[in-house]
């Protein structure tokens, strides 16, 4: 027996349990270290699978915008053929009822002129060229320009229409311009309009209707 062989052997001993230990240790850390992974492998497995239902998704949605974009350039050119198609007839019908009620030879024709997402009335002079009603026409031939474009949007997108209601719709006219005006009214308006209420402070209007209700 040496003493020295234990003393050796007592240190490899305790050298071999604390490595024993440190390896025991790490190996837990290592476990735990796993299953942090595993739960990141998850969650990544997890997004993964969700990115490729958004990107389903996406695509779809790219697909209905796309769709949606054809329909919306499909809608705003139909609106642009309804509305020249409108304007158009607009203007047949306004054409002839101004020649109708406008007792002068100043305008010779009314017109709605567009340009781009704007309406202007506009008359129409002798020589052929056409001019605003605002800022140009007087106050008597404005009336009637915007008289004769609520009848004929009147006649043009209701064509069934059997009423029509004025408010002073004579004021600013002249004598010869209220004869004529109650002229057309009686012969002509009143052909596509059964009824025609008009507000008035006018006596000879007045006097021209069939059935007057004064307020007082």
């Amino acid at each position: 027996f040496k003493p020295e062989e234990l003393n050796n052997s007592e240190r490899k001993y305790n050298l071999t349990i604390r490595r024993a230990q440190e390896i025991k240790t790490s190996l837990s850390g290592s476990k735990i270290l796993v299953k942090e992974k595993e739960l990141r492998y998850k969650e990544l497995k997890d997004r993964l699978k969700r990115l490729a239902e958004f990107e389903k998704e996406i695509k779809i949605l790219s697909e209905k915008i796309e769709f949606l974009g054809k329909l919306k350039n499909a809608i705003v050119e139909a609106q642009e053929v309804l509305r020249d198609d409108l304007i158009l007839a607009v203007n047949e019908v306004m054409a002839s009822i101004w020649l109708e009620i406008y007792p002068y030879d100043s305008w010779t024709s009314l017109r709605l002129s567009t340009v781009g997402k704007d309406y202007t009335l506009q008359l129409k002079e002798a020589d052929g060229d056409w001019t605003n009603v605002a800022g140009f026409a007087s106050g008597g031939e404005r009336m009637l320009a915007s008289l004769a474009a609520k009848i004929a949007f009147a006649r043009v997108l209701a064509p069934s229409l059997n009423m029509l209601i004025l408010d002073e719709p004579t004021h600013n006219l002249d004598e010869i311009a209220v004869r004529n005006f109650i002229e057309i009214v009686h012969e002509n308006v009143s052909e596509f309009i059964e009824q025609i209420f008009i507000i008035t402070h006018d006596e000879r209007l007045a006097e021209s209707a069939n059935k007057v209700v004064k307020l007082i």
